[in-house]
């Protein structure tokens, strides 16, 4: 019993821990159209959107709306965004700086999609 509580308590506590690059970083909270974000910018231009609020996963409104948040955060232009509906990196153009690459690897949700249903999620 005492196993279960512990591993309950590092699930919940790993919900909003920032990924890899974006330890460290402050978050801030964010509300777009009803959808919660904890965003981390790093200077490079890249941000990370962990979205905190209960909601259908649906990627296009999700990553739609992500974009929309790190732009409020940073005043800068989403050129990319990926990821899965849960935790989304976005590429920031600013203010003529170089645009980060956008990472190779896809988010585990998509690809478990992609395998299940044959839809992954690009939008």
């Amino acid at each position: 019993m005492r196993h279960l509580v512990l591993l309950l308590v590092l699930l919940v506590l790993g919900c909003d821990t920032a990924g890899p690059g974006f330890g460290g970083l402050p978050a801030r909270s964010v509300e777009v159209e009803g959808t919660r974000f904890d965003l981390r910018l790093r200077e490079d231009g890249m941000a990370e959107a962990i979205r905190t609020s209960i909601e259908y996963p649906n990627y296009a409104q999700i990553s739609r709306r992500a974009g929309i948040a790190a732009e409020q955060v940073s005043g800068c232009t989403a050129d990319w965004i990926t990821g899965d509906p849960s935790v989304l990196r976005i590429g920031l153009a600013c203010d003529g700086q170089r645009v980060p690459a956008q990472p190779r690897r896809r988010g585990t949700a998509c690809a478990m999609l992609e395998r299940m249903a044959g839809a992954g999620c690009d939008p």
